[in-house]
């Protein structure tokens, strides 16, 4: 990762343990073409102030779709969410005759049906 490589041991350092992770394994995980697990990549990209997009890193997840599933984060309005209708209780329900037989029990308290 060429971001590590110009920062300074103490800011490598510093850099790894606010993503969560360490120098060792940050650069083995590079080397060997590691997959990343999706909240390092947040995290690097966060401490890294963007210089090192989630994207770059695993462009096997779909970030555009996390990053414009909440809006409001982002500053923008979020949609209006819509309210669920109100369940009309005047309106007849259908009654499946089975499902609403008296049940009875056996001896062993299971139900079944009479």
């Amino acid at each position: 990762m060429k971001y590590l490589s110009g920062l300074s041991p103490d800011e490598r350092e510093s850099f790894a343990l606010r993503c969560g992770t360490s120098v060792g394994y940050l650069r083995k995980a590079c080397s060997i073409g590691q997959r990343l697990g999706e909240s390092l990549c947040i995290n690097i990209e966060r401490e890294s102030h963007g210089a090192v997009p989630c994207e770059a890193l695993r462009p096997d997840v779909d970030w555009a779709y996390l990053r414009n599933s909440r809006p409001e984060l982002a500053g923008a309005q979020a949609p209006e969410q819509k309210q669920p209708e109100a369940l009309d209780v005047r309106a007849p329900i259908a009654i499946n005759p089975i499902a609403a037989a008296p049940q009875a029990e056996d001896a062993r308290g299971l139900s079944c049906h009479a």
